[in-house]
């Protein structure tokens, strides 16, 4: 299964791209896609997100080398078979078994033919696992690697999770935008925290639960909002209107915890909406993709509905955050130095997710440079990550992002 590793984006050196590709396989090999139960295994996230900021192979080993929480993928007797892979959907069950049916069909078949046989019945539950799924296969694309397409395929498969009802059509017959819908989301009484949750369990509740119960006790509602959009046609101009509003969230829900006064907070939860719709970026734009786009044109607006859905459901669980566009955030300098400085300690910081908005928001910025007013956007956003996160030094080595959700 090998195959050069993209370098469309990358200021990488060839050295570290051999390290990458070896690191990959060896977690491929030795580790699940999950620990403890529940948490992901973000380590190809974030070694691709060093690579494509331009790490060195020496940093990748660092990184690897630093997470030994993940745990052994252990092989069962179960064997998957295109008579019953279906069984597994949101079974949560024998990823093992998943990676190497979906590695053997790689193997055998184009890469284009299996994401064509595969994408269109995964796509509408790719809310699972708070959204590592479908960053995931967002890496897969970016890295062009077929061992990680296979992951990709059987985490989308394992935590499968559905918010859209099988007949929801997507349509563009909404007239808001999406902060528009959000701000009405947020003054929603049906969607208070003791309907959705249940008295004071805005807190207590972990993100997994709380989704789980704005599923059950809130899709409805969140379909009829999601049908405001006015999504645009053009799978572009949709995409971009998503990227704009996670580049505006992020910065502007932050919050100052009552433990540490004057040190605000980011919210975890809402950085994957960030990551995500990158993600979805990079399938939209994957060569081995466009064949399944091509014939099925109304995939492409599927998959943008049901990332803009993963993000009503973000904002409803972290607590419906007030969008304050107030805010300031400020730094010395041109902007190209700020973003030298920022994509240094992208590259530096243990804090994966630190990187990978870094990451994303310099690829965006770089994509965007042309219009007028744009890259200040990027560019606040990932100051926000730097001076909330990466410039913050807590006593007990935690870190600074808010996990429970800037709104409560």
């Amino acid at each position: 299964m090998s195959r050069p590793l993209s370098t469309a984006s990358t200021s990488a050196t060839p050295p570290a791209a051999a390290v990458l590709q070896e690191l990959l396989l060896r977690n491929h090999r030795d580790h699940h896609i999950e620990y403890r139960d529940y948490l992901s295994n973000h380590l190809v996230h974030h070694l691709g997100a060093l690579y494509f900021l331009g790490a060195s192979g020496k940093r990748l080993e660092e990184c690897y080398a630093k997470h030994s929480e993940l745990e052994p993928s252990i092989p069962t007797d179960e064997r998957v078979t295109d008579e019953n892979w279906e069984q597994y959907l949101g079974a949560k069950r024998n990823y093992c078994g998943l990676v190497s049916y979906f590695t053997s069909l790689i193997d055998k078949q184009p890469l284009s033919a299996v994401l064509s046989n595969y994408i269109p019945r995964l796509i509408p539950g790719i809310h699972g696992a708070a959204l590592h799924p479908l960053i995931h296969l967002g890496y897969a694309c970016e890295l062009n690697c077929p061992i990680i397409f296979a992951e990709a395929l059987a985490y989308c498969t394992f935590a499968y999770l559905r918010v859209l009802g099988p007949t929801a059509a997507v349509t563009s017959a909404g007239d808001l935008t999406i902060l528009e819908i959000l701000d009405r989301v947020r003054r929603d009484e049906r969607l208070k925290e003791e309907t959705i949750f249940g008295a004071g369990q805005g807190k207590r509740l972990g993100f997994q639960k709380k989704v789980a119960q704005v599923v059950q006790n809130g899709s409805g509602i969140l379909a009829k909002y999601g049908a405001m959009w006015k999504q645009d046609v053009d799978p572009s101009r949709a995409l971009h209107e998503l990227i704009k509003a996670v580049t505006v969230l992020l910065p502007n829900t932050c919050r100052v915890p009552e433990s540490r006064p004057g040190t605000p907070q980011l919210d975890f939860f809402v950085l994957h909406g960030l990551t995500s719709t990158y993600a979805v970026q990079q399938i939209l734009q994957h060569r081995d993709l466009q064949p399944l786009f091509q014939d099925q044109p109304e995939l492409q607006g599927r998959l943008l509905r049901e990332e803009w859905m993963s993000l009503l459901v973000v904002y409803v669980t972290q607590g419906r955050p007030e969008i304050d566009l107030s805010r300031q955030i400020t730094h010395a300098g041109t902007g190209e130095e700020a973003w030298a400085e920022i994509r240094q300690l992208g590259i530096r910081t243990n804090d994966e997710h630190a990187t990978k908005a870094v990451h994303s928001l310099w690829q965006w910025r770089q994509q965007f440079a042309e219009i007028e007013g744009e890259p200040d956007m990027y560019l606040r956003a990932a100051l926000a990550v730097k001076q909330m996160v990466m410039d913050i030094e807590i006593e007990d080595g935690s870190d600074n992002w808010n996990y429970k959700g800037v709104g409560w």
